[in-house]
């Protein structure tokens, strides 16, 4: 059951970043990929949120210090394959209005 949970979600989030940029899907189509994305994304970010408010509760500062770099550290994962996906579909594109 795991193994088929996995494949799903990771056919749902690569489905998704792969549509979200291509210029041959129907614009609506992508736009959903895209929210699709950020509702999965959020959803990440605010379980680690709500996984450091707990430890911060707790009075487990070291939890909180280890809890808040992994959330920092998914965070500037997350814009940095954001930004190179930017580029990508940028390039793409002015390649696209080039022909």
């Amino acid at each position: 059951m795991e193994v088929i949970l996995e494949f799903l979600f990771e056919l749902i989030l690569e489905g998704s970043v792969e549509l979200s940029t291509n210029h041959k899907v129907p614009k609506p189509l992508r736009i959903l990929a895209v929210i699709i994305l950020l509702i999965v994304y959020c959803g990440l970010i605010l379980i680690v949120g709500t996984i450091m408010m707990e430890c911060w509760q707790a009075g487990n500062m070291v939890s909180f210090a280890i809890v808040t770099v992994i959330g920092l550290g998914i965070i500037l994962m997350l814009a940095y394959a954001a930004r190179k996906k930017y580029k990508l579909f940028r390039e793409r594109k002015e390649e696209i209005v080039r022909k």
